[in-house]
């Protein structure tokens, strides 16, 4: 009797990047083969090659798909009416995001390097554009806000929405909703400091500051070479 064979999914392409991207971020891009990507997908080698032409193409295909479900979560959030209630929208279900897909959410930030500068930009666009948005909405809601601050606590908030990427604490589901909401939203309502008007100036290294105080000498004082104060 024939072995049975695997019925073949409708989404076998998205199924292969999706494999792909949890391999790559779990051994590295260069420590994943075609064949073992194969293998976890339960296809051959060969098999792979009639979607993807090389092993670039698979870690390219596997980074769209996570920046276009990342856009999707802050485009189906920013539909509300009130500013408020737009943002806590866009960031639940973007902590859902970075939940469901913690051991790939953060693959552009640890594998995109491996593709090519053309690729890397083009992939950058839906991740690019949603950040734009999450910054306007923050806006919508802090108008006293600059443009610069903004930027900046936006930047933090999707540091903790994609944390769990980076451990593996287990938490219930809804608990770790909750406990990520309650961050980002204390985070995204700090005021930061007025950065100064200008920098202040660079003044040279002292490397009479670096002697040991234990020595009991001062060169400034006795006019000892620096080279007898440290051999003391």
């Amino acid at each position: 009797m024939p072995p049975r064979q695997r019925p073949r999914p409708k989404d076998r392409k998205e199924s292969i990047a999706l494999v792909a991207a949890r391999l790559f971020c779990a051994r590295g891009y260069h420590n994943v083969g075609i064949e073992d990507i194969a293998r976890e997908v339960g296809i051959t080698g060969p098999a792979i090659y009639r979607h993807y032409p090389t092993k670039q193409d698979v870690l390219a295909a596997a980074v769209r798909e996570l920046g276009l479900r990342f856009a999707a979560c802050v485009e189906s959030g920013a539909q509300g009416d009130a500013p408020a209630d737009r943002l806590r929208a866009v960031l639940r279900a973007l902590v859902r995001y970075g939940l469901e897909w913690r051991t790939v959410a953060r693959l552009y930030q640890w594998e995109g390097r491996h593709l090519d500068a053309e690729r890397q930009a083009a992939l950058a666009v839906p991740f690019d554009r949603a950040v734009r948005t999450l910054r306007g909405l923050l806006l919508d809601v802090r108008p006293g806000l600059s443009r610069r601050d903004a930027a900046l606590l936006v930047a933090a908030a999707l540091s903790v929405i994609v944390s769990p990427a980076t451990h593996r604490a287990a938490l219930p589901r809804a608990k770790a909703e909750r406990t990520l909401l309650d961050c980002v939203d204390a985070l995204l309502a700090v005021d930061l400091p007025a950065p100064p008007a200008e920098p202040p100036p660079r003044r040279p290294p002292d490397r009479f500051a670096l002697l040991p105080a234990a020595s009991g000498c001062s060169p400034r004082r006795c006019g000892c070479s620096t080279s007898t104060a440290t051999t003391r």
